[in-house]
């Protein structure tokens, strides 16, 4: 059962979820096919992308309407432990997650290997992502 006060935020959390996978599908289709779209079809796919950019600055208000919450105490050690742990353990499986299927991609080749040089290309921002930001 949803809680009348913080329902909204499921919704919320639904719409920027949908659009972010959205984003990175509609940005993976056009990376594929450079030169081979219509003139339409980059309009289409410039506006879809643009109207996605809503997803990220919604995950950070509804943290901050999470954390900012009056009667949420939220002291130095659930902050280190609880919260910053999270997000480091997110960064570091996902990170490391991206970096290897991006070297597995360019090489068409899998060794065990590649997860710690995943993992270190994740650590020192070796990715063709961070390059290009």
């Amino acid at each position: 059962m949803m809680d009348k006060k913080t329902s909204y935020l499921d919704v919320l959390r639904l719409t920027a979820t949908i659009v972010v996978v959205l984003i990175h599908t509609v940005s993976g289709v056009a990376t594929l096919l450079p030169g081979q779209m219509t003139a339409s079809q980059i309009k289409t796919y410039e506006c879809i992308k643009n109207l996605c950019t809503i997803g990220v600055p919604i995950f950070l208000m509804i943290s901050g309407a999470l954390f900012l919450e009056p009667e949420k105490k939220i002291g130095l050690k659930d902050l280190v432990f609880k919260y910053l742990r999270r997000i480091v353990l997110a960064l570091i499986i996902f990170g490391t997650g991206y970096a290897l299927l991006e070297i597995v991609f360019n090489t068409r080749d899998f060794k065990p290997v590649y997860i710690w040089d995943a993992f270190y290309n994740m650590l020192v921002g070796n990715t063709k992502i961070v390059q290009q930001g």
